[in-house]
């Protein structure tokens, strides 16, 4: 009862005591004591840090199958969209379900308590993982209701919770667009964005797309991927804000200095805010010193600010931008078939992979956050996950993830001299090549 209603209400009794040590002359107490306490909350509120949730959507769709529909098991986005457009919960506590679903809205009644008790910024971003349709995001938000976390039948829509999709692999990236456009034209929707600022993050996946196609298609899959989400957010009049779910090697999308990684990415698309995942394994070297920890961050929003001022192509006709175009469409092509035929038409390579890497011990080792095959899938390409497929090979340094197809495809290019001129031309002036080539030639003096 006598806790704060919420961090404002303290600022304000901090910046009254702050007032009255100032007019007392107490000015080396305010700096020493009161200023670093004031800044703490003024960046951190009463949460410390900020928590993302995050849940596969294949969970949220038979969680919302059971609560909708328990017998039949029929719940298309019609009967969501009415359920989230009803006044009447549809959960109550007599209710019986099944373990899985329960942990489901058990999970959105956790993030509803931590807001209750740490204020909203505390946990206010929930990440659909494998997202493929907007019903995916819609299924999250009718469990978001059922916690009391949302509340679209009021005259002005109300919403704790912002739900971000994250397209993982090839097929999905270049659905994304789609799928983003069908959500801004659903009614339903539009009243979360309302309720949000008409503001909405999407992640994006590296390890997946990686272990999908192999780096350069990945790299490039992504790239084409942030300029259309970039091209239809601006169309729908709504602010984006890209996360970017990096690894730390190049197989998962790491490997570059951060200002390198910044400049690498497509112009328009930062809008000067960025948010990037920093992996385990590397955290030490970025974050481990305070004077690194700084340098880090200093090289971070100089390169956001920096990217949000400037465009490669204003050095370069707009005939040459379409040639380096249809250059990387050609060498990614080709890079992803090679790299196809060797990783999933072929089991030898996975044969390798599971006798010369210690695969089976890291799988066992239980460090990471997730075991290394997915539920109910064979030990093989299709089933392990991105993750311990690249630590493997990087186990044995042979950095597989990061080259294999490479050669073949710049190969390729750089056969005429021609198409040698043209590619150096293409890394001269454009960051993302640059980068790309930087990360290939790195892997391989490994």
């Amino acid at each position: 009862p006598a806790a704060y209603p919420g961090v404002g209400a303290f600022e304000e009794d901090l910046l009254l005591v702050r007032e009255s040590l100032l007019r007392a002359g107490a000015e080396q107490a305010c700096r020493t004591t009161l200023d670093p306490l004031y800044a703490a909350v003024r960046a951190h509120g009463f949460h410390g840090f900020m928590m993302d949730v995050r849940d596969h959507s294949d969970v949220h769709a038979a969680a919302v199958r059971e609560i909708l529909s328990p017998k039949s098991g029929d719940a298309d986005g019609e009967a969501i969209r009415a359920a989230l457009l009803s006044r009447k919960p549809i959960l109550n506590k007599n209710r019986k379900i099944t373990d899985a679903t329960r942990q489901a809205v058990d999970t959105l009644e956790a993030i509803r308590t931590i807001q209750d008790e740490a204020g909203e910024p505390a946990a206010c971003t929930y990440i659909v993982s494998m997202t493929r349709s907007a019903e995916d995001l819609l299924r999250v938000m009718l469990l978001a209701r059922e916690a009391g976390l949302l509340d679209l039948t009021a005259r002005k829509p109300v919403s704790r919770l912002d739900v971000v999709p994250l397209f993982e692999t090839i097929d999905d990236l270049e659905r994304a667009p789609e799928v983003m456009r069908s959500l801004f034209d659903d009614p339903v929707y539009s009243r979360q964005l309302e309720a949000r600022g008409r503001k909405q993050e999407v992640m994006i996946g590296y390890s997946d797309s990686g272990k999908d196609a192999g780096m350069i298609a990945s790299s490039w899959g992504l790239y084409r991927a942030q300029e259309s989400l970039a091209e239809v957010f601006d169309d729908a009049g709504v602010e984006l804000r890209l996360f970017h779910g990096r690894g730390g090697s190049v197989g998962r999308g790491g490997g570059s200095p951060v200002y390198r990684a910044l400049a690498a990415l497509p112009p328009g698309t930062t809008k000067g805010r960025i948010k990037i995942t920093e992996q385990g394994e590397i955290i030490s070297q970025q974050f481990g010193l305070l004077p690194v920890a700084e340098r880090t961050l200093e090289v971070t929003a100089a390169g956001v600010l920096l990217h949000e001022f400037s465009d490669w192509r204003k050095k370069v006709g707009v005939k040459e931008v379409e040639d380096f175009r249809e250059v990387m469409d050609r060498v990614s092509t080709r890079s992803r078939d090679v790299y196809h035929k060797l990783v999933y038409d072929d089991d030898a390579l996975f044969q390798l992979f599971r006798m010369a890497t210690p695969i089976d011990e890291l799988a066992n080792a239980r460090f990471g956050s997730r075991p290394a095959y997915r539920p109910g899938a064979k030990a093989g390409i299709e089933g392990i996950r991105a993750i311990p497929w690249g630590f493997g090979w990087t186990q044995i340094r042979l950095m597989l993830t990061g080259w294999l197809g490479v050669g073949t495809a710049l190969g390729e290019e750089v056969s005429t001299r021609a198409g040698l001129r043209r590619l150096q031309r293409m890394a001269e002036s454009w960051p993302f090549v640059d980068d790309l080539l930087g990360k290939a030639e790195m892997v391989c003096a490994k």
